[in-house]
């Protein structure tokens, strides 16, 4: 039984000679596994082998080995019964490659820095240092140094001025 790289390193020189052409590549690609998401992420330029070598990686990593052995039946539509039996044997070994592991646990946020002061998100307009709230506050902010430093600082309403009756 041929281990795991030798097991890549046979499927990337068996479809090499394939992989030719850009348009070869979708080809084959999108024959054997149209409809699937990852297929879109595919870099689909580089040397016959560098492409090779990364497409076997990403269907690997993405579809797993039904994706490989997908790929090997395409290639076996197109190339007659010379390479069935080549073929099969890099199906069957393809067949027990581990299984790559895979996180059910969500992704950990990245902390924030440790000087960020907290964000606030304002919805309304921004004009010079004033910023508007709703249309019924405005904060005017007071910046030490250049534009945009320093802390927002919000000056009082004034509550003399109704926007509304201009009292």
């Amino acid at each position: 039984m041929p281990t795991p790289a030798q097991t890549r390193k046979a499927v990337i020189d068996f479809i090499t000679p394939y992989m030719d052409q850009p348009t070869n590549r979708q080809a084959l690609v999108n024959g054997a596994l149209w409809g699937e998401p990852f297929v879109a992420n595919i870099d689909w330029s580089g040397t016959p082998t560098a492409f090779s070598s990364h497409l076997f990686e990403a269907l690997y990593r993405d579809g797993g080995v039904d994706a490989l052995k997908a790929l090997l039946d395409e290639i076996a539509t197109h190339t007659g019964r010379d390479n069935q039996a080549r073929i099969n044997q890099l199906k069957n070994d393809i067949a027990v490659l581990p299984t790559l592991p895979t996180s059910s646990a969500p992704a950990t946020p990245a902390s924030p820095p440790t000087n960020a002061g907290p964000t606030i998100n304002i919805g309304g307009n921004v004009s010079g240092s004033n910023v508007n709230i709703g249309g019924t506050q405005t904060i005017t902010t007071h910046n030490s140094g250049f534009m945009g430093e320093g802390p927002m600082r919000p000056t009082p309403p004034d509550h003399d001025d109704d926007p509304q009756t201009g009292e």
